[in-house]
């Protein structure tokens, strides 16, 4: 008996049946036919679907053979996957230098004749072979071969199918339990909202006000909603993955300063989960890189804010420095002190819809997006993240490297700190507010009210065209308005601006080929909802160095 090479890409091979899930599986009715078809085409006594696993051939479907499996080291169908994509016949194996002394020849079932023609997945691997196999010699008409090459290729299509089908069902059924959980998770904050907002109005009708009591709510009241944004935040980014909507805006950056600001985004964070949080670059890594800041920025603030969470309130390091395993990528490592992982938990943590440990998503809020959206721009970027390593209720090692080009200067039209300025000066300053919610017109009124400013408001398209002149410093225009949206009445009003007069785009789109897209038109500055004093005055210092 001659044993066989096996390919180089064995593992793959293994991968890709595994990947399917169809090993050790009940009866399907479908390919049962087919197998029983081919043995009536061949007129065979013997037919089987044989899926060639790492040390058996599986039979999902046969005719004529009681056995469910047999070693693959005396198998047939091992010498047959390895036959490309032709039909592998042996007329008669005791004629056969290679099989006349095989088990399967020599004893039950006693095989003197065998064809089998591989099952070639879409990816290009043999995971089996449908096989006709005769106690005498015989040989196939042409005929014959081509129809059990054409039933071949149903069955691998309909295993195939299969596993799509599973594969979808399972994803709806974590979707529907991601629904659920959200739903849990959007109404609790919106309760605290609703409850707290009713409990200040009461402390108000009081005389005289609890003024510490009210101040509290009001923190729970700001706390909930900053959540709420978060939650909406995640699932709209996810959503633009999975879209393939995400997409990059390069530029020139500082990478020191985009870690100060990761930093001071996060340290309240960690002061509230009482972490000792740290971020530490390597002076060998540059000053200045060519990449999407944005996206770079969402990563590190994602897994260094899961790793806050889950910290148990130790510590938590970011540290970056060049990647050793390839030129021209930075390595950001996130070591945390935490909870630690399950080998079962590192398998789930980066797929959507799926908490690593239930009992911990209990515990801790959140979407469970966050490792999944920072590993899709991750792959988006080029680069990749895994694991290094994680012990249960000891921490967590991830590493990400991400390619970056590194950059001597900034180009001239990209340095725009010194054009915008430091300080505004709004006194006598008037502003028309363009947007149809009140509620909106009413805070930027109130975060301007420190200032000597003259507002008046419009609440649609034909409303801001009819109330627009010249005596208008700044415009805030929103872009979605009952009859016309923000592009449509700026294109309307853009010849009539005069050289002092700022049209800021007032959105609840955060995207940056939104943005990109409202700057390129001639918008001077955007501020996205929702917003704060900062964020505002913020929108005015831009569109003035425009």
């Amino acid at each position: 008996m001659t044993s066989i090479r096996l390919s180089p890409s064995e593992k793959k091979r293994l991968n890709n049946l595994n990947d399917l899930n169809i090993l050790d599986t009940q009866p399907n009715p479908r390919l049962d036919a087919l197998v029983q078809l081919a043995s009536q085409i061949a007129q065979t006594p013997i037919a089987l679907i044989s899926l060639v696993d790492a040390n058996r051939q599986w039979f999902k479907s046969k005719v004529g053979l009681e056995e469910s499996e047999t070693p693959r080291d005396i198998s047939f169908c091992t010498h047959a996957i390895e036959n490309k994509d032709q039909l592998f016949e042996i007329p008669d194996a005791l004629a056969d230098e290679r099989f006349k002394d095989n088990p399967l020849v020599t004893q039950e079932p006693s095989i003197r004749y065998y064809a089998g023609h591989p099952l070639k997945t879409s990816k290009g691997f043999n995971i089996g072979t449908l096989c006709v196999i005769d106690t005498k010699s015989n040989k196939l008409t042409e005929t014959q071969r081509t129809q059990i090459e054409t039933i071949a290729h149903e069955i691998i299509c309909c295993i195939e199918d299969r596993a799509q089908i599973s594969q979808l069902k399972s994803d709806l059924n974590a979707k529907s339990a991601f629904v659920a959980s959200m739903s849990h998770e959007l109404r609790t904050p919106l309760t605290s909202v609703i409850g707290f907002t009713d409990v200040l109005s009461e402390i108000i009708d009081k005389n005289p006000i609890d003024i510490k009591k009210a101040k509290e709510n009001l923190n729970i009241l700001k706390s909930s909603s900053e959540y709420l944004v978060d939650l909406i935040g995640d699932i709209l980014d996810f959503s633009k993955l999975e879209a393939k909507k995400f997409n990059q805006t390069k530029e020139t950056f500082s990478l020191n300063k985009l870690l100060k600001q990761v930093y001071n985004t996060l340290q309240v964070q960690a002061e509230k989960f009482d972490v000792d949080f740290s971020i530490n670059q390597s002076v060998a890594t540059p000053e200045l890189i060519y990449g999407d800041p944005t996206l770079l920025k969402q990563v590190i603030i994602n897994l260094a804010n899961n790793a806050i969470k889950f910290s148990n309130g130790e510590s938590v390091k970011v540290n970056l420095d060049l990647a050793k395993s390839k030129d021209d990528f930075l390595r950001i490592d996130f070591i945390d002190t935490g909870i630690g992982m399950t080998p079962e938990e590192v398998e789930r943590v980066f797929k959507p819809f799926v908490q690593a440990n239930k009992s911990i998503a209990k515990k801790f809020d959140g979407t469970g997006l966050g490792l999944a959206i920072s590993k899709e721009i991750i792959d988006l970027l080029g680069g990749k993240i895994y694991l290094v390593k994680s012990e249960k209720n000891i921490g967590t090692h991830f590493a990400v490297e991400i390619p970056y080009i590194e950059k001597e200067a900034l180009p001239e039209d990209e340095d725009t700190s010194t054009k915008v300025p430091k300080n505004i000066d709004l006194d006598d300053k008037r502003i028309l507010i363009i947007d149809d919610v009140k509620e909106n017109r009413f805070l930027l009124r109130h975060y301007l009210k420190d200032y000597d400013l003259s507002f008046k408001d419009a609440i649609n398209g034909e409303d801001a065209i009819k109330k627009f002149n010249s005596d208008f410093d700044y415009i805030f225009l929103d872009m979605q308005l009952p009859d016309l949206n923000g592009i449509e009445i700026f294109k309307i009003l853009q010849p009539k601006l005069q050289k002092h007069q700022k049209v800021i785009a007032f959105t609840a789109s955060s995207t940056a080929e939104g943005i990109k897209e409202c700057l390129e038109i001639g918008f001077h500055a955007y501020l996205t909802k929702p917003f704060t004093t900062e964020d505002i005055l913020d929108s005015i210092k831009f569109s003035l160095s425009k």
